[in-house]
C-alpha cells in the first residue's frame, strides 16, 4: 500500500470537498426545482380535482335540490290543492244542502198548512159520496119496496088525523099503490070516510115519498127532502155550495110556506 504524505493528502481532501459541495448544491437546486414542479403539478391537479369535485357536487346538489324542491313543491301543491278542493266542495255542498233544506222546509210548511184543508175536503167528499149513495138507494127503494109510499102516506096522514079534507100528493107511478093500500092508510089515520082523503099526483115528488096537506098544515114526507133535512142538521157545511146540496133540495116555496106539522120520519 503506497504511503501518502500529509501535504498531498490535504491537497486532495481540499479539492474533493469543493467538488462535492458544488455537486450537492446543483443537485439540491435540481431537487428543489423538481420538487417545485411536482408540487405545482400536484397543486394544479388538486385544483382541477377540487374544481371537478366542486362542480360535480354543485351539480349533484342542484339536481338533488331540484328533485327535493319538486317533491316538496308537489307535496305542498297536492296538499294545498286538496284543501282548496275540499273547501270548495264543502262550500258548494253546503249551498246545495241549504237550498234543499229550504225547499223541504217550505214544502213541509205548505203541507202542514194545507193538511187540515185536505182533511176537511176529504171528509166532505166522503160525506157527499155517502149522500149520493143514499140518494141512489132511496131512488131504487120504491122499485124493491112498493109499499114504502103507503107507509110514508100513513105516517103523514096520521100527523093530520084531526084535520078533514086531507089532500095527499104522490108521484104518478105511486098513485095505484097508495090507492091499493087505502084501507090501511085510512085505518092508521083514523079517518072515518074515504071522501075525507083526496089523492093528487105530482111528478116532482120522488117516488116513495108524499106530501099531505090539510088547510094551512102540511106534512112533507118526501124522501129526498127528509134526506136534505138530515144532511142540513148533521152536516150544514155541505149545503154551503150548490154543488154539495142534495139533488132534490128543500120543498118549493109554495109548498113550504105554511108551517109543517112534522117531517114524517119513521
Amino acid at each position: 500500500m503506497p504511503i501518502v504524505k500529509n501535504a498531498q493528502a490535504r491537497e486532495l481532501l481540499g479539492s474533493a470537498v469543493v467538488l462535492d459541495l458544488a455537486d450537492v448544491r446543483r443537485e439540491a437546486v435540481d431537487i428543489v426545482a423538481s420538487a417545485r414542479l411536482e408540487a405545482d403539478a400536484i397543486i394544479d391537479a388538486a385544483r382541477e380535482e377540487a374544481a371537478r369535485l366542486t362542480g360535480d357536487a354543485a351539480e349533484a346538489g342542484r339536481t338533488e335540490g331540484l328533485e327535493a324542491g319538486l317533491a316538496e313543491g308537489r307535496k305542498t301543491g297536492l296538499e294545498t290543492g286538496h284543501e282548496q278542493g275540499r273547501a270548495e266542495a264543502m262550500a258548494s255542498m253546503e249551498e246545495r244542502l241549504e237550498a234543499i233544506a229550504t225547499g223541504w222546509s217550505a214544502s213541509l210548511e205548505a203541507f202542514i198548512a194545507g193538511r187540515e184543508t185536505l182533511r176537511e175536503e176529504a171528509r166532505r167528499d166522503l160525506l157527499r159520496l155517502s149522500i149520493a149513495i143514499a140518494e141512489r138507494v132511496l131512488g131504487r127503494l120504491p122499485a124493491h119496496d112498493p109499499g114504502r109510499v103507503a107507509e110514508q102516506a100513513a105516517a103523514a096522514i096520521d100527523m093530520l088525523a084531526s084535520a078533514t079534507g086531507i089532500r095527499l100528493r104522490v108521484h104518478p107511478e105511486d098513485l095505484e099503490i097508495v090507492k091499493s093500500h087505502f084501507e090501511q092508510v085510512v085505518g092508521i089515520a083514523g079517518a072515518g070516510q074515504a071522501h075525507d082523503l083526496v089523492f093528487e099526483t105530482d111528478d116532482t115528488i120522488v117516488r116513495g115519498g108524499c106530501v099531505a096537506a090539510a088547510g094551512d098544515g102540511e106534512v112533507d114526507a118526501r124522501l129526498d127532502v127528509q134526506m136534505s133535512r138530515i144532511v142540513k142538521g148533521l152536516f150544514p157545511e155541505l149545503l154551503e155550495s150548490p154543488s154539495s146540496t142534495p139533488s132534490s133540495g128543500e120543498p118549493d116555496a109554495d109548498r113550504g110556506s105554511s108551517p109543517t106539522t112534522g117531517e114524517g120520519d119513521e
